[in-house]
């Protein structure tokens, strides 16, 4: 099991990704990793002002444990692991967390450790997001030769 601080550099690598990939028009200097009650990333759109960024990997635990052991064992032959669907419990879990700060919220899901393919990923943040609740937009990044864009607009306005 990763420790925070791989945590925590995974999610900035992911988050540097998206910067490249989306084409939003974010300060890569004003990225900083948040600590929990907030989101993960705030940074500085420089359109919109601060926005805070939660991430979320769509990861299979057995995927992510089988490849685990292969990699510890020097294995390649992976006939054995078998894929579940994590999605909804990930999304809902996601969906139902409360955050504190006071800029906008945005959902960046991408593509981990998992077999279950993009089109199917994006139709279950549609169907869970139907109301995006906290997250004015929700993002969906793929594995580096696949889409990245953003699924859900609400631009919700900001209480201040």
């Amino acid at each position: 099991m990763p420790d925070d601080n791989d945590k925590s550099e995974r999610e900035i690598r992911v988050f540097y990704e998206f910067i490249t990939r989306s084409g939003l028009p974010i300060d890569r200097c004003s990225v900083e990793k948040r600590h929990p009650r907030e989101p993960d990333i705030l940074c500085q759109v420089s359109t919109e002002g601060f926005v805070a960024f939660e991430l979320v990997e769509i990861c299979d635990a057995t995927i992510a444990s089988a490849v685990n052991w292969l990699l510890n064992q020097n294995d390649l032959d992976a006939k054995y692991i078998r894929p579940g669907d994590p999605v909804c419990n990930i999304l809902i879990n996601k969906r139902e967390k409360k955050y504190e700060t006071p800029h906008p919220i945005e959902l960046l899901v991408y593509a981990g450790r998992t077999l279950i393919m993009p089109d199917q990923i994006i139709r279950k943040i549609n169907t869970i997001f139907c109301y995006p609740g906290n997250f004015r937009r929700i993002w969906f990044m793929g594995q580096p030769n696949e889409t990245c864009e953003c699924v859900i607009d609400c631009h919700l306005p900001v209480n201040e």
